[in-house]
């Protein structure tokens, strides 16, 4: 049987957990599959709907559970310090803990405090309560980020030397990555120079990003493609600042480039046929389920 933990964190840091003492979780829904909402046109004499569009609706997340105390004061201070980490105005992140003795997994997602009730009772022991959250984005994510190199040092030397040696070489500017999650991903490009106008593709799409302008050694470019988060910005090795490149961007470049489900070929060109580039992507995975 699997045990589960909910942890809810507001900006400031203040966080609490729900599942063990003080805050004995008792029940919990929304962590499935959220209802779909499909757009359709009716058409004169047709039996049915054309549907044009399914989209997944905002996600609630309720949390059932009761406060273990030793008395009145010792409830009250427990509710307040509960009710202080789920302020309202405040988004927060939830991060839910499913595991086993062998296995965890932790997924988390953003949302906003709907409500935060307390059935009444006459005695303090047991005091029930229930938190609803309101997710507008409705994908759980991996917890940790995951990072995949498109070049890297395969094999080589290792130290004590012994006889015969290998020497090191790049494993290659292609790679595949794997996204068995649930939905498309959004990730971030680390491409650190040298490079004559850096390109990332995805081969699958056919999508790529080009950045007109040359990274010199130490130079380190970085590209979010998350929606409503992108960005484009080199930060230079002469003086440690940090530039905006929107204006070197390729007007073909897809800034909107995605991880599909399944296998992505990626490949990159620095300009270069005998020196290589670090290039790194940051991911989370998405999942419809907790």
């Amino acid at each position: 049987m699997k045990n589960v933990t909910f942890n809810f964190t507001i900006e400031n840091n203040t966080g609490v957990t729900i599942g063990g003492e003080p805050y004995i979780l008792t029940a919990y829904t929304g962590l499935g599959i959220p209802e779909s909402v499909f757009q359709s046109v009716n058409y004169y004499g047709w039996d049915g709907e054309d549907t044009q569009s399914v989209r997944l609706s905002t996600r609630e997340i309720t949390i059932t559970g009761r406060i273990a105390c030793t008395s009145f004061d010792d409830l009250d201070t427990k509710k307040e310090y509960l009710v202080s980490c789920l302020l309202p105005k405040i988004p927060g992140e939830l991060t839910i803990n499913r595991g086993t003795s062998t296995t965890q997994t932790e997924r988390v997602i953003k949302g906003y405090v709907e409500s935060v009730t307390f059935d009444h009772q006459i005695g303090w022991s047991f005091q029930q309560f229930q938190i609803k959250i309101r997710c507008d984005n409705p994908y759980f994510k991996s917890k940790k980020e995951q990072i995949k190199e498109l070049s890297k040092w395969a094999g080589g030397v290792k130290f004590p030397v012994k006889l015969p040696l290998t020497l090191a070489k790049r494993s290659g500017r292609t790679t595949t990555l794997e996204n068995d999650g649930h939905a498309d991903i959004p990730f971030k490009l680390i491409f650190e120079g040298p490079a004559k106008q850096p390109t990332f593709y995805n081969v699958k799409t056919g999508q790529y990003i080009k950045v007109n302008t040359d990274l010199v050694e130490g130079d380190t470019l970085e590209i979010n493609t998350e929606e409503k988060k992108e960005t484009v910005q080199i930060i230079r090795a002469a003086d440690g600042q940090t530039e905006n490149a929107y204006n070197y961007i390729d007007p073909k470049s897809a800034l909107d480039m995605i991880l599909t489900r399944g296998d992505n070929i990626l490949r990159y060109e620095n300009g270069y046929n005998d020196i290589e580039s670090r290039v790194a992507l940051i991911y989370r995975k998405y999942y419809l389920i907790a």
